[in-house]
């Protein structure tokens, strides 16, 4: 969750796994994206857990 939220420029707070919730396992991706002469990150995916049988995810 800190990282995420440190890719996407948000001020960091004492909950930040309450923010972005991330499940055990799961796959969050974050994507450079070019914007003028620089780049700026995109969240294209949040805990995804479709690669988990629902019975055995957990949080």
């Amino acid at each position: 969750s800190v990282l995420v939220c440190h890719f996407l420029g948000l001020s960091a707070t004492p909950w930040e796994w309450e923010r972005f919730i991330i499940g055990h396992a799961s796959i969050t991706t974050i994507r450079a994206i070019r914007l003028g002469d620089g780049y700026t990150f995109s969240l294209e995916n949040l805990s995804d857990l479709e690669h988990i049988a629902h019975s055995s995810r957990t949080r």
